[in-house]
């Protein structure tokens, strides 16, 4: 992913200049030492291109911050960012003083297995508790409006995960590859779950999708292969390229006359499928809209055989 212009805002990391709104990359430099400015930049909203050959999701590198002397178990900037991490205790409450997670602020901190974050967070920003391997607790309170790319990856040992409803959308790969991830609950605030969100979840057996969510991007729950069943909620319009592919154990799934576009190889590799519910008027097409939807479901499901159509859906 590439990453746009960023805003710098905080100290400078080599003078401990206090510095305020400088851009990235245009202001690069520090204006008193001239030392690169690299750290807690805010995020772009962008979002990756979803192709069929692209590899397992990896978390892109950003700048390393420049390391701190700092004896202090938690680093935080005047304006409240938790910019680092360095103590080793296993079980830890992040301070009521942060108000931003930034980038990396816990990343590869394997001796961590849970962490209270505070309600006076409001932003967990990209690869915060990224290949946190031994994390098997985290409580996100309602204060968190963004939840940033990467948040989790790797999170091999949590066991579950519970969204606040002040979160409308899960970003890109902020669950990919938490293989031990079995449960979680999504707000009926959520509009959108973008790609690879939870690719590689292999004991997810069920996720109930809130009747918010328009849109599930490409590959957004690939090789969950615990996943038995999936209900499209009548809100979704467009479900991205491979957003099921390998779901092994998936044997059942539901999709509403509101969609309107499956990418290719959606359901790729679900070989257990056997059942698939569609609307009553599918069945025999009348109007544009039901003869387009029929057409797409063809188009998704080429063997007319398996699996199953059951016309059931008002």
């Amino acid at each position: 992913m590439k990453i746009e212009a960023r805003i710098f805002e905080g100290r400078c990391p080599s003078c401990s200049a206090e510095l305020t709104a400088l851009k990235l990359p245009d202001t690069a430099f520090c204006p008193y030492c001239a030392k690169p400015l690299t750290e807690q930049a805010t995020e772009p909203e962008i979002e990756p291109v979803v192709s069929d050959s692209d590899p397992a999701p990896q978390p892109v590198e950003p700048p390393r911050p420049i390391p701190s002397t700092n004896p202090v178990h938690f680093e935080i900037s005047v304006s409240g960012v938790l910019t680092k991490y360095k103590g080793n205790d296993q079980n830890i409450a992040i301070p009521s003083s942060v108000k931003r997670i930034g980038w990396m602020a816990f990343e590869k901190c394997s001796i961590l297995t849970s962490v209270v974050i505070p309600d006076s967070v409001t932003n967990i920003g990209w690869w915060a508790f990224s290949l946190c391997t031994n994390l098997t607790s985290v409580t996100i309170p309602s204060s968190v409006t963004k939840l940033g790319a990467c948040a989790f990856y790797g999170c091999k040992s949590l066991t579950s995960i519970t969204i606040p409803d002040s979160i409308t959308s899960i970003r890109s790969s902020a669950f990919s590859c938490c293989s031990s991830l079995a449960s979680v609950t999504l707000p009926n605030s959520l509009t959108s779950i973008m790609a690879y969100a939870f690719y590689g979840c292999e004991r997810l057996t069920s996720v109930t999708l809130p009747n918010s969510v328009a849109s599930i991007k490409g590959r957004s729950f690939e090789n969950c292969k615990s996943l038995t069943s999936i209900n499209i909620p009548a809100s979704v319009t467009k479900i991205g390229k491979r957003a099921f592919k390998q779901c092994e154990s998936l044997i059942s799934v539901t999709i509403p006359a509101s969609v309107t576009s499956i990418g290719e190889n959606a359901f790729s590799g679900c070989n257990r499928l056997s059942t698939l519910h569609l609307p009553r008027e599918a069945e025999k097409p009348k109007t544009k809209e039901m003869k387009a939807f029929a057409k797409m479901i063809k188009k998704a499901f080429p063997n007319k055989k398996s699996p199953v159509r059951v016309y059931d859906l008002d």
